[in-house]
């Protein structure tokens, strides 16, 4: 029977292997991560009414896709226009810089954390990987795909099913009733 994971379990069990743990950044879990996130946002933010924890979570949002895309904070800073780019790439950066000066890592930087380790053979994963149900390959699932294949593992992607459910795009009049 085959060991079935998530994406992030996945990679949480793949940073058990590393014999010496005392190597890794500690990994920190979701509320702590938010309340970085938050920490760097008041530091930002001066305005009273916003709503930090909905700019938190799409904040934590955004780094998890620039990660599984791997967009570097540098590309996202060189890149920004509007205000709003701008303030999260300061962010952005702000946290970044706190989990390298503490030796941290959130989620979202996980999997590039073990394409490092494998890449410098401090774990070498093996036998037969089965991804079931990436219906969008981010890069990082193709990077990891690739460096699996290249250390000798095999790696099979289970294709997407598509289901025709029939379904039609009509307009009608807008209306208003009024009972």
């Amino acid at each position: 029977t085959p060991v079935i994971y998530s994406w992030h379990d996945w990679l949480a069990s793949l940073v058990t292997d590393v014999v010496d743990q005392n190597d890794l950044p500690n990994l920190i879990n979701t509320s702590q991560s938010k309340l970085l996130w938050e920490a760097c946002l008041r530091k930002e933010i001066t305005n009273s009414e916003a709503n930090i924890s909905n700019l938190t979570k799409l904040c934590r949002d955004t780094w998890q896709r620039l990660s599984d895309w791997e967009i570097s904070i540098t590309e996202v800073a060189r890149s920004a226009q509007s205000d709003d780019q701008k303030l999260f790439a300061s962010v952005a950066g702000s946290y970044l810089s706190i989990l390298k000066r503490d030796n941290m890592i959130d989620d979202a930087g996980l999997a590039a954390l073990i394409l490092g380790l494998i890449q410098s053979e401090i774990i070498l994963p093996s036998g037969r990987f089965t991804f079931v149900g990436f219906d969008l390959e981010r890069p990082v699932i193709a990077t990891m795909h690739q460096i699996l294949k290249t250390i000798g593992a095999e790696v099979y992607l289970a294709p997407i099913t598509t289901v025709n459910t029939g379904l039609s795009l009509r307009t009608y009049e807008q209306c208003i009733y009024n009972w």
